[in-house]
């Protein structure tokens, strides 16, 4: 399921890792214990860009474009970043033709039920969460995109077990 990697680039100062996987996979809690390890590195939670009451696939759109500035930035002074949101590859693709940024996906997915369970405990509605089903398609949307890939199942892991290993996936590079 996972894209093989290319060789490691420690040297490669431009580096964007991703964090990205449907509501309720862990992909905001696992910021915090991110900025420990990479005290070099930028960290971000895509959510601090401000999440409407009711997000749409164009406001998901307008805050990747955001972020995507925010990361050129950081690109041309050799910043390694890792943004941890929604983010769709193919929102990003045509980014990366004019980027010398290398780009590398970790999808957090999640056991459907516990997804459930961990939105509803967050106050989230049935309503919701039903509504949410479409972003269930990250292993589709990820496995036929042109990026380097992982898949971490947090269905059963704390967000210790999680940071872990997200940790040991971006020390690889």
């Amino acid at each position: 399921m996972n894209k093989p990697c290319a060789p490691k680039l420690k040297n490669n100062l431009s580096n964007l890792f991703i964090i990205t996987g449907a509501c309720g996979t862990g992909k905001s809690s696992l910021v915090p214990g991110l900025k420990k390890p990479f005290p070099d590195f930028e960290v971000y939670d895509f959510d601090d860009y401000g999440v409407p009451e009711n997000p749409t696939v164009e406001w998901r759109r307008e805050a990747t474009l955001h972020w995507l500035e925010i990361v050129r930035d950081k690109a041309l002074r050799q910043t390694k970043t890792i943004l941890a949101g929604l983010i769709a590859p193919a929102d990003i693709q045509e980014f990366t033709r004019d980027s010398n940024l290398t780009i590398r996906f970790c999808l957090l997915d999640i056991d459907q039920e516990e997804r459930a369970f961990r939105l509803i405990k967050r106050g989230a509605t049935q309503e919701l969460i039903d509504d949410l089903e479409e972003l269930t398609d990250f292993p589709q949307w990820l496995s036929e995109s042109i990026f380097e890939y992982i898949v971490i199942d947090t269905t059963k892991l704390t967000i210790g077990e999680v940071t872990e290993k997200v940790t040991e996936w971006i020390e690889v590079f």
